[in-house]
């Protein structure tokens, strides 16, 4: 697992974030993973925001079977990121399921910075 993954997002904007995994020498991407990604206040409080794949929010790589975490404005609505002059900080983290077994990929910070025209 890869830690310290800070990132910093200003509401209102749209986000491609893409991740590189690196496995060990005896297992490759090939496409038949499956990636889950959440954002949440702080450990053990619901979900605020989540995508996966291969259906919401995180498109794979044809080719290098890398994932991109896709957010876009609609992603935070004021009813449960509410705006602030100060910054929010959440934490986020990516896991990937390969051949049932899963594994935490990243985990970080996430700072939600409120957009100046609302």
């Amino acid at each position: 697992m890869t830690e310290g993954q800070d990132l910093s997002h200003i509401r209102g904007d749209d986000l491609q974030i893409p991740v590189t995994v690196t496995l060990d020498q005896s297992r490759v991407l090939d496409g038949t993973e499956t990636w889950k990604w959440e954002l949440k206040r702080e450990v053990g409080a619901p979900v605020g925001i989540s995508k996966s794949s291969p259906s919401t929010g995180i498109t794979v790589d044809e080719s290098s079977f890398q994932p991109t975490i896709v957010l876009t404005d609609t992603d935070f609505p004021t009813s449960n990121f509410p705006s602030s002059i100060v910054n929010q900080v959440y934490i986020h983290e990516l896991q990937m399921t390969k051949s049932s077994k899963i594994e935490t990929i990243l985990r970080g910070k996430f700072t939600l910075k409120s957009d100046v025209v609302i």
